[in-house]
């Protein structure tokens, strides 16, 4: 990666989704529970990738970016602990995933071979 690279901040989320299909499996067939959409949601940011992955991973920055937790992070008893609207939770960072470049690369291909893989199943 190059100095010139900015970061994009993605996250993942899981919303309920309509689909033909989510009524029943097949004519006549069970009902199945309503479908799940992924939607990816990324941000430009205009800063280098260290920058960003270096505030957003520290825990004590959450309440400055991540809203929805809540005001206020605290460590109780080793364990971080965030006021969200609901009430109290309890938030946990996974370790950082150093793989080189390569490794990645090769990952991704990987994956898509297997998508690709499971797509041409459901599709026959």
């Amino acid at each position: 990666m190059n100095d010139t690279c900015k970061a994009v901040l993605g996250v993942v989320m899981l919303a309920s989704c309509s689909h033909p299909q989510a009524a029943s499996y097949g004519a006549g067939g069970p009902p199945v529970r309503t479908l799940l959409e992924v939607r990816h949601i990324s941000v430009p940011i205009d800063r280098l990738p260290q920058d960003v992955y270096d505030f957003a991973s520290n825990i004590e920055n959450l309440p400055e970016w991540a809203t929805g937790l809540g005001k206020n992070v605290r460590n109780v008893a080793g364990e971080w602990i965030a006021d969200s609207p609901t009430g109290p939770v309890k938030v946990r960072l996974v370790r950082r995933n150093d793989v080189s470049e390569r490794k990645f690369a090769e990952d991704a291909k990987w994956v898509t071979k297997d998508l690709r893989l499971l797509k041409s199943l459901l599709e026959r």
